[in-house]
């Protein structure tokens, strides 16, 4: 007889037995192999150590740890907030360009949070983030941001840049959509190298 218990919660009441008392098969916990297991989890090994070390598939993102999951969904939080900070700069008479460049550096310290961890996207989420950094620093200042930039920054960062998970065409879509926001996403490219 074991000296360890095993419990059953029904309802309310717990109700305790031996360990001996409950066949291998039925318990929660069983240490029984299936067939195979072994020879599937020495294949995984092998295929692991045929790439090369610090190479890696650019085809799925690294999973990120549950700390850094909470801190990239506590950043899409902050940058829903900075977005609609930058909206309501615009609301009334004139713009509060107070709250505007407040709001703008929210978004950016935001995105720059995003590129640190930017390899839990795919490539193309990194291409996004790259376009927006680009974008938040096309005006010299960032109480000149217009309306429509606004915007189109907030639609990037709910539609895009909150998905990790995005294709190549989402990436043209970014580009149009900064265009028709009145940024140059081609900006950084066109610009004649300063060395």
């Amino acid at each position: 007889m074991s000296i360890y218990k095993t419990g059953e919660e029904t309802s309310d009441v717990l109700v305790w037995g031996d360990s001996e008392s409950r066949e291998p098969a039925q318990s929660e916990v069983s240490y029984a192999r299936e067939q195979g297991w072994a020879e599937s989890t020495r294949q995984n090994e092998r295929q692991a150590t045929r790439l090369a070390p610090g190479s890696r598939s650019t085809q799925q993102p690294t999973t990120p740890s549950p700390s850094i999951r909470k801190e990239l969904s506590e950043t899409i939080g902050r940058l829903y907030l900075a977005s609609d900070a930058m909206l309501t700069a615009h609301d009334g008479d004139g713009v509060d360009v107070v709250e505007l460049a407040n709001a703008i550096e929210e978004y950016r310290q935001c995105v720059d949070i995003l590129w640190r961890y930017r390899e839990f996207g795919m490539e193309a989420w990194r291409s996004v983030i790259v376009f927006c950094q680009q974008a938040l620093c096309e005006n010299m200042h960032d109480e000149d941001m217009s309306l429509c930039q606004c915007r189109g920054l907030k639609s990037i960062a709910s539609g895009y840049l909150s998905n990790r998970l995005l294709a190549k065409d989402d990436v043209k879509e970014v580009m149009q959509l900064l265009t028709s926001a009145g940024f140059d996403p081609m900006l950084f490219f066109s610009q004649p190298n300063h060395e």
